[in-house]
């Protein structure tokens, strides 16, 4: 996964944890007790600013089929604080082939103007 972030993405300043027993932080939807989670760290840079991302993953399966939910939050830019993004893959495993599902939100902590 770093090595995908940092060459493929380029990004910098990746890092990276080992899975661990979830613990989910306030705000974030806690997921079940028997699932794994992770955090990795690293910055985008763009032409006008460099964004911290953190994003914390976790991993559950249920049967033969497995679910990955990523909360992603941005660091250091102005009204990064009023929101983080939340995406969910589900995968499903037939006799024939694999399904992968992916939705996606963004969940508000705060009033901006973009939401009241």
């Amino acid at each position: 996964m770093s090595y995908f972030q940092s060459k493929v993405m380029g990004d910098s300043n990746v890092s990276l944890e080992a899975w661990a027993k979830n613990t989910a932080p306030e705000g974030e939807s806690s997921a079940a007790a028997d699932s794994l989670s992770r955090v990795f760290e690293f910055e985008k840079t763009t032409r006008w600013a460099v964004a911290k991302v953190k994003r914390r993953q976790t991993y559950q399966t249920c049967g033969k089929n497995a679910i990955i939910q990523n909360f992603t939050h941005l660091l250091g830019i102005p009204q990064a604080d009023a929101f983080f993004v939340e995406d969910m893959w589900l995968l499903e495993t037939e006799a024939t082939h694999v399904t992968l599902n992916v939705k996606c939100r963004i969940v508000w902590l705060k009033n901006t103007m973009l939401k009241s």
